[in-house]
C-alpha cells in the first residue's frame, strides 16, 4: 500500500479560486431558499421593526420610536428585543424616566430572554448618571444574581467610595483582588489607592489563584514590586514565568533555590531554555536527592540525550525508568520506540512495538503505523499492519488511507423550516429566523446556544442551517460532536471571508478553516493562556507586523482576526518546505522549526512524530487530520506523496 502524506503539495500553495463543488452548490441553494422563505413568511412588524432598527443606526430617533411603539400593540416574537430598543429611542430623546421603566419591565417580565442581563446593566448606567443617590440597590440586586461580574463589583466599589459607604467598597474591592481573575490588579491598585495594600502573605494568596486560574501574567504583575528575597514569593514569580514562556527570568530567580518544586521548575525552565549542560547537571542532583515525582523530567533527560546523540546513555536511562515507574510502562516502551526507528535499528524498535501492542492502550493505531512505516521503511509493504488501524477519522489511518469514513454530505436543502418543531423548540426556531432576517447574528448566537442541549439528533438539520444562516459556527461544532456529524464537527466556516484572503495569498482555504478549527473552536472571542486571541489564535505583537491593530480587542473582529491569520499562515507556507513545518511555526514559532529542521528524516511523517514539544506535536496532528476531513466533505481531491528529496 502506497502511504502519502497529508501535508498537501510542496509548499501547500494552491492556486484555485476556494471551496469548489456540490458543496458549494448545496450550500448557495440551501441559503437562498431559506432567505426567500423567510422574507415570503416574515410578518409585517417584522418588516416594520427592520426598519426601525436602519433608523436606529441612522442616529434619527424620533422616527424609529415611532415605529417601534406600532409594533409594540401586535403579536411579536421578539418583544424583549423591541423594549430594549424602544428604551435606547427614550433614553436619546431625553425621556430617561421612561427609558429605565422599560428596562424594569424587562427585567421582572422576560425573565429567559438574553436582553435581560443587559437591561440590568443600561438600568444601573442610567441610575448612576441621572440618580446615583437610589442605584445602590439595583447594584446588589444584580451582584446578587450575577456575582461573578467583577467590572460592575468594581463600578458600584467606586460609587460606594464617593458615598457614604466606604466600608462595603474595601470589601469589593478586596474580594475582586482574591478572585483568581484578570481584575485581581485592579483591585489592589484601588485598595492601594485607599490605604489599605494588602501584605505580602494576602498578595502570595492572591498571586496563587491566579495562578491555578491559568491567569499567570497578572500573578506576575502583582509579584513583581515584592521582595524576591521571600522563597515562597520567589516560587511563585518563576511559576509565572514559566507559564508565560519566559524561561530566563524564572531561570534568574530559581538558581540558588534549594525548594524541591523550585529546583523542578528550574529544570524544566533550562530545557525549554536550551541550556542543556546545565539541565544535564541539575537532573543529576534531583536523581540522587530523588524527591518528588520527576518522571516527565527524567523522560525528557532520555529524549535531550537521544537528541544530541548519546544514545546509549539514553538507552540507560529508559531501561533504568522502567524499573523506577512501572505504572508509566507505556510510555517508556514508545521512548525506546521511537529512539530505535530514529537510529534505523529496526528489529529492535519492532520488538518494543510489540510490547506496547500486547498492553491495553487507546493509542494502538500509532503503534500499528510505524510496525506498518519500518517495514516500508525496509521496502517492504506494511499492509498487515495498516489494514488493523481501526480509527477511520484518526491521523494514522488517514496517512495511510487518505479518506475518512464519514456517514454523507449536506442533507437535501429544503425550503422551509420543521411546520412545526416541537415546543420547546417552535419558539427558539421563531426567534432564530426572525434574528436572522434582522442580521441579529451576535443576538441570535447567543440564543443559539443556550438551546443546544434541547436539539435531539433528528432535529441537528434544521438548526445547523440556522446556526450557518449567523454564522455560529462554535454552536455548530458543538451539534457535530454531540450527534456524531461530520458536517457539522468540520463546518466550512466564514466561507466568503476566508475564499477572499485565501485567494488573495495563494493558499487553500480549508487550510485556513482548519488551522481556525483547532486555533479557538470558530470561537470569536477566545483568549489563550499566552494572550492569543480570536479566531485564529493570534498574539498580538504577530498581528502587529501584518495589519493595523491599535488595541488587542481589534483581534476579536472577525474579518480583521482572519485577514491577519491567514497572511501570517501564507508566510509560514512560503518559507518551509512543507505544510507540517509551516503549521510547527504557526504554533511553536520560527525559530524552534528551523533548529528542528537539521534532523535527518526519511520522509514528513518522521518530522512530525519527532516534534520535541508536545503541544505543537500534538497540534500539528489535530490540524493536518482537520484538513484531509475538510478535503474529504468539501470535494478536494487527495494529493500525490511528496517525494523525499522535496521535503528538505
Amino acid at each position: 500500500m502506497k502511504i502519502r502524506s497529508l501535508s498537501g503539495k510542496r509548499k501547500g500553495r494552491q492556486t484555485g479560486p476556494g471551496l469548489t463543488g456540490r458543496f458549494v452548490l448545496a450550500v448557495i441553494v440551501t441559503v437562498l431558499m431559506f432567505f426567500l422563505d423567510t422574507a415570503v413568511q416574515a410578518s409585517e412588524p417584522l418588516h416594520s421593526y427592520r426598519e426601525a432598527r436602519r433608523l436606529i443606526q441612522a442616529g434619527q430617533f424620533d422616527q424609529a420610536l415611532g415605529l417601534l411603539q406600532e409594533i409594540k400593540l401586535s403579536h411579536f416574537t421578539l418583544q424583549d428585543y423591541l423594549l430594549f430598543d424602544e428604551a435606547l429611542c427614550l433614553e436619546k430623546t431625553g425621556r430617561t424616566a421612561e427609558a429605565a421603566q422599560n428596562h424594569r419591565f424587562i427585567i421582572n417580565t422576560h425573565k429567559k430572554s438574553p436582553v435581560r442581563r443587559r437591561s440590568f446593566l443600561k438600568l444601573l448606567e442610567l441610575g448612576r448618571i441621572n440618580w446615583p443617590e437610589t442605584v445602590g440597590e439595583d447594584y446588589r440586586l444584580y451582584l446578587q444574581e450575577f456575582p461573578d461580574d467583577l467590572r460592575v463589583s468594581l463600578e458600584f466599589a467606586q460609587l460606594l467610595e464617593r458615598g457614604n459607604g466606604r466600608t462595603e467598597a474595601i470589601n469589593l474591592y478586596r474580594r475582586v483582588f482574591f478572585s483568581g481573575s484578570k481584575s485581581a490588579p485592579v483591585g489592589l491598585k484601588y485598595l492601594q489607592e485607599l490605604g489599605l495594600p494588602p501584605g505580602a502573605a494576602e498578595i502570595k494568596q492572591a498571586a496563587s489563584r491566579l495562578l491555578e486560574r491559568e491567569n499567570p501574567a497578572e500573578a506576575v504583575t502583582l509579584l513583581e514590586p515584592l521582595s524576591i528575597e521571600d522563597e515562597e514569593l520567589r516560587l511563585l514569580l518563576a511559576r509565572g514565568f514559566f507559564n508565560l514562556r519566559r524561561y530566563r527570568e524564572a531561570i534568574g530567580i530559581l538558581e540558588r533555590t534549594k525548594n524541591p518544586e523550585g529546583r523542578r521548575i528550574l529544570a524544566s525552565s533550562l530545557a525549554r531554555n536550551r541550556e542543556i549542560g546545565r539541565f544535564y547537571q541539575l537532573m543529576d542532583e534531583l536523581l540522587k536527592d530523588g524527591r518528588g515525582d520527576l518522571f516527565s523530567l527524567h523522560y525528557s533527560l532520555g529524549e535531550f540525550k537521544r537528541r544530541d546523540g548519546h544514545r546509549e546513555e539514553a538507552r540507560r536511562i529508559f531501561v533504568n525508568m522502567l524499573k523506577l515507574y512501572p505504572d508509566r510502562l507505556e510510555q517508556i516502551l514508545w521512548g525506546q520506540a521511537w529512539l530505535e526507528i530514529r537510529e534505523r535499528r529496526f528489529a529492535e524498535a519492532e520488538g518494543h512495538l510489540h510490547k506496547l501492542l500486547s498492553e491495553k492502550t487507546q493509542t494502538r493505531d500509532k503503534y500499528l503505523f510505524w510496525l506498518g512505516k519500518i517495514r516500508a521503511y525496509q521496502g517492504i509493504t506494511g499492509d498487515d499492519f495498516f489494514s488493523q488501524l481501526k480509527d477511520d477519522n484518526g491521523y494514522y489511518w488517514l496517512t495511510v488511507n487518505r479518506r475518512p469514513r464519514l456517514n454523507g454530505l449536506l442533507p437535501e436543502p429544503r425550503a422551509s423550516l420543521p411546520t412545526p418543531p416541537p415546543e420547546p423548540l417552535q419558539t427558539v426556531y421563531a426567534r432564530l429566523a426572525d434574528l436572522a432576517f434582522l442580521r441579529m447574528n451576535t443576538e441570535a448566537a447567543g440564543e443559539a446556544q443556550g438551546a443546544l442541549n434541547l436539539i435531539t439528533p433528528d432535529q441537528a438539520d434544521s438548526f445547523a442551517r440556522l446556526l450557518f444562516l449567523i454564522d455560529d459556527y462554535q454552536s455548530m461544532v458543538r451539534l457535530g460532536i454531540r450527534n456524531n456529524i461530520p458536517r457539522y464537527r468540520y463546518p466550512p466556516a466564514y466561507l466568503s471571508l476566508i475564499n477572499k484572503h485565501a485567494s488573495r495569498h495563494r493558499i487553500d482555504p480549508l487550510i485556513v478553516i482548519s488551522v481556525m478549527r483547532e486555533e479557538s473552536h470558530f470561537q470569536p472571542t477566545a483568549v489563550s493562556r499566552a494572550g492569543a486571541l480570536g479566531l485564529m489564535q493570534l498574539m498580538p505583537a504577530t498581528a502587529r507586523r501584518y495589519g493595523k491593530v491599535e488595541r488587542n480587542e481589534d483581534l476579536f473582529q472577525v474579518e480583521k482576526n482572519i485577514a491577519i491569520g491567514t497572511e501570517h499562515l501564507a508566510r509560514l507556507i512560503g518559507r518551509f518546505p512543507s505544510l507540517p513545518h509551516a503549521l510547527a511555526a504557526y504554533n511553536a514559532g520560527e525559530g524552534h522549526v528551523q533548529r528542528w529542521m537539521t534532523g535527518s528524516y526519511l520522509d514528513l511523517d518522521e518530522f512530525v512524530e519527532d516534534i520535541p514539544f508536545a503541544e505543537t506535536r500534538n497540534y500539528v496532528l489535530k490540524v493536518l487530520r482537520s484538513y484531509q476531513i475538510n478535503k474529504h466533505l468539501y470535494g478536494a481531491a487527495p494529493e500525490e506523496t511528496i517525494p523525499r528529496e522535496e521535503m528538505f
